[in-house]
C-alpha cells in the first residue's frame, strides 16, 4: 500500500453502515495520533490535520508565539471558554471537508467538551488509540517515555523548567481520563498500538474500516 495515492475526492472510510471522508484519530497524550494521521498521508495520500495546530493558529490572534504555544498560554491563563469556542468552530468546519482526511484530535478535547464526541461519532469515523489493552501501568510508562522525549518537553526538562514528576503526573492523569472515556462506547473502534509501527497501525485501521 506504500506510495499508492488514492483519489481523495472519491475515497471514503467505511464502518458498518457508516461512510465518511473524515477519520478522527483520538487518544491520550503522546499515543501517536499525529504520527498515524501523517502515515495515512505518506502511505496513501490522504490529507491530514492536527487539531492542536488548528487551535494554535486561531489562538495566535490572541497570544503571541514564544517559548510556549498560544494553546499553552491560553491554558495557563485559564481561557477555557475561548479554547472550547475555537474547538467547536473548528469541528463545525469539518463539515466542509470534501476529500479523505485523517484528523489527529486531542483526547482532552474529545473527552472534555459536552456533546462534542457524540457529534463527531455521529458524523465521522472515530477511532481511539491506547497502548495496551489490559496493562494500564505499562501504557502509562510508554506514554511518559514518549512525552519526555518530545523535543519541546525534553528542552523544558533540560532547562529545569519542567520536572519529570510533574510531566509524569500530567501524562498519567490524562491517560486515566481518556482511557476510561474511550472504552465507554464513545468511538467506533479502539485500537491497542502496543509496540506496532505506524504503518502496522494504519493497516490495522484500514482492515477494520472496509
Amino acid at each position: 500500500m506504500n506510495n499508492f495515492e488514492i483519489d481523495k475526492k472519491q475515497f471514503t472510510f467505511k464502518y458498518n453502515d457508516k461512510n465518511s471522508k473524515i477519520l478522527i484519530i483520538t487518544g491520550p497524550r503522546s499515543v501517536g495520533k499525529t504520527t498515524l494521521a501523517k502515515q495515512f498521508y505518506e502511505s496513501i495520500g490522504i490529507d491530514f490535520l492536527d487539531l492542536d495546530d488548528l487551535v494554535n493558529e486561531k489562538l495566535s490572534e490572541f497570544f503571541k508565539s514564544g517559548s510556549k504555544t498560544p494553546l499553552e498560554q491560553a491554558m495557563e491563563a485559564k481561557n477555557y471558554d475561548l479554547i472550547e469556542s475555537i474547538v467547536r468552530d473548528i469541528v463545525q468546519s469539518f463539515d466542509n471537508i470534501n476529500q479523505a482526511t485523517a484528523i489527529a484530535f486531542a483526547g482532552g478535547a474529545y473527552t472534555g467538551y459536552q456533546g462534542l464526541s457524540g457529534d463527531l461519532k455521529s458524523k465521522f469515523i472515530t477511532i481511539g488509540l491506547i497502548p495496551y489493552e489490559n496493562d494500564d501501568e505499562l501504557s502509562v510508562k510508554l506514554l511518559i517515555e514518549r512525552e519526555s522525549n518530545r523535543e519541546h518537553f525534553k528542552k523544558l526538562i533540560d532547562e529545569g523548567k519542567l520536572d519529570m514528576e510533574t510531566l509524569s503526573n500530567r501524562v498519567r492523569n490524562d491517560y486515566i481520563k481518556v482511557n476510561t472515556y474511550l472504552r465507554a462506547n464513545t468511538i467506533d473502534e479502539l485500537i491497542f498500538i502496543q509496540q506496532k509501527t505506524p504503518i502496522e497501525i494504519m493497516n490495522q485501521v484500514l482492515d477494520l474500516l472496509k
